[in-house]
């Protein structure tokens, strides 16, 4: 009998998802020179977007779509729409 261990996260998952776009907003924060993590209201401002969907967003209960992706890529700077939807690091999953 194999042991297994806790299931392994995919980076397509609404919490991975939710977990990057938290990332984001928070590095977006720092690379704007402040000590803190800005809010989900400032956020949505600076990529307008919707703040009620952005927070359904960080917790995992709604996803992104293509043009609210786009806003984020383009508005914060993130890598890629790839990294945004399903965490393109040039890693093969299995």
């Amino acid at each position: 009998m194999m042991a297994t261990g806790p299931p392994i996260e995919r980076n397509d998952s609404s919490k991975a998802i939710a977990e990057r776009m938290r990332l984001t907003r928070i590095a977006y924060g720092r690379t704007q020179g402040r000590a803190r993590a800005i809010s989900q209201k400032v956020f949505c401002d600076l990529v307008d977007l919707s703040q009620q969907l952005w927070n359904n967003v960080e917790r995992g209960s709604a996803r992104l779509g293509l043009n609210s992706a786009i806003k984020i890529a383009s508005g914060s700077g993130s890598p890629s729409i790839g990294y945004i939807s399903v965490a393109e690091t040039g890693c093969q999953q299995n």
